[in-house]
């Protein structure tokens, strides 16, 4: 008898080690499996480029032009990239979330071209930006 019981509790405790080790990777509400990379802030963003071999030099944008709260170009091999911050609950960030491209308020010029919103922030990145791949996975890393 105490050997049912005991029979019977290993193979509870394999039932449950099993269901852990299949539970995966974290699921977005697509159901799309969440890479687990750390965040990172802006900082440690601009620190990333240049620990990715990405030599370049970084300046201010206007980013009150398009309703961000902060922004900056990062220029490498004649290529710039800019990085706007947004408030989430900004109708500017609203719209550039719905529409995939940013507005230039006072001008009501829009902005197309490789633009990318996630997160509270927008990115324009060239497709022949240095280490595109990489750059736009750091992109989606931040917070």
């Amino acid at each position: 008898m105490k050997l049912k019981k005991l029979l019977a509790l290993l193979i509870v405790a394999l039932m449950a080690v099993s269901f852990v080790a299949c539970g995966g990777g974290e699921t977005s509400s697509s159901g799309e499996t969440q890479t687990s990379e750390p965040k990172i802030t802006v900082e440690e963003f601009k620190a990333e480029l240049k620990n990715l071999g990405i030599e370049g030099t970084e300046s201010e944008t206007m980013y009150e032009l398009v309703g961000a709260t902060a922004g900056f170009k990062f220029t490498a091999d004649d290529k710039t990239l800019e990085l706007y911050t947004f408030d989430k609950d900004s109708d500017a960030y609203k719209n550039a979330e719905k529409d995939g491209k940013l507005t230039m308020e006072s001008l009501g010029s829009e902005i197309t071209e490789n633009v990318t919103v996630a997160n509270g922030y927008a990115i324009i990145l060239p497709t022949d930006f240095p280490q595109y791949d990489a750059v736009l996975a750091l992109f989606n890393r931040l917070q």
